[in-house]
């Protein structure tokens, strides 16, 4: 589990296997979407909706792993964010 810093940036990485293999795919999209249910923003984020969709970057120096960095829209206050990697 990765946990980012609220105002921050800092990168989320992670290693991709299939079958227990480290593989090196092409694209890794990742969806994002916020399960905080904090009743203090009007109007309610609802947890099946997809903040944003980002493409990951290859970390060149460690083979399989791939990061991707949250905009501050999505760091600028305490968060639940659940973060899927799709790849192909």
């Amino acid at each position: 589990m990765a946990e980012i810093y609220v105002n921050s940036s800092t990168p989320i990485k992670s290693k991709i296997y299939w079958e227990s293999e480290l593989v090196n795919p092409d694209t890794v999209t990742v969806k994002v979407y916020d399960v905080t249910q904090d009743p203090s923003i009007v109007p309610a984020i609802s947890p099946t909706t997809i903040l944003t969709t980002l493409t990951a970057t290859t970390v060149e120096t460690d083979s399989g792993s791939y990061q991707v960095i949250l905009p501050f829209t999505y760091t600028n206050r305490n968060r639940s964010l659940v973060i899927f990697n799709f790849w192909n």
